[in-house]
């Protein structure tokens, strides 16, 4: 064995490192993106959720429930006063962390689980102030409300929620 020739060298070393902290990079980037995706899917799913509970209590009951959207939270409960306010504690509440973009902020289901407050419902995505990044792809953002549905899906290049 020859003189000098054990061990790494400093450029070796380098370039390992180098190495290293570039898959690091990426798999970080990766990473958030795909948590992105999964908080607005995520948010979707609660909204949904939410809407889903006021129609059928409302259907259940015999009290017309409210659902009251903000850019920031979503709340439902019984609106037996019809004043258009929650009466009492809400049963159903989301706190977004993006922002979302409604119609009629007040979403009343009545008796058959049926609304006249149709519209959409979407998490907001960048350069809204509060949407999520323009490079994540979420499989769904989006809520249709109709009369008797309510149907989950995605938003398309021209504005226009697509039902799945």
């Amino acid at each position: 064995m020859k003189k000098g020739h054990d061990g790494f060298t400093l450029v070796e070393l380098v370039v390992v490192v180098v190495s290293i902290l570039t898959l690091a990079a990426v798999a970080t980037l990766y990473f958030r993106s795909l948590s992105e995706k999964y908080q607005v899917e995520s948010l979707t799913k609660e909204m949904y959720s939410v809407l889903m509970r006021a129609r059928n209590d409302a259907s259940t009951t015999n009290i017309p429930q409210i659902v009251i959207v903000t850019a920031n939270s979503m709340r439902s409960g019984p609106d037996a006063d019809g004043d258009g306010n929650i009466d009492g504690n809400p049963v159903g509440v989301v706190q977004a962390r993006y922002t979302i973009n409604f119609g009629t902020p007040n979403i009343k289901f009545v008796r058959p689980g049926w609304t006249t407050n149709i519209q959409t419902l979407n998490i907001a995505k960048a350069p809204v102030a509060g949407g999520y990044s323009a490079n994540v792809d979420p499989v769904m953002d989006c809520i249709v409300i109709a009369q008797t549905r309510i149907n989950i899906g995605k938003m398309d290049g021209g504005g226009n929620c697509v039902q799945r």
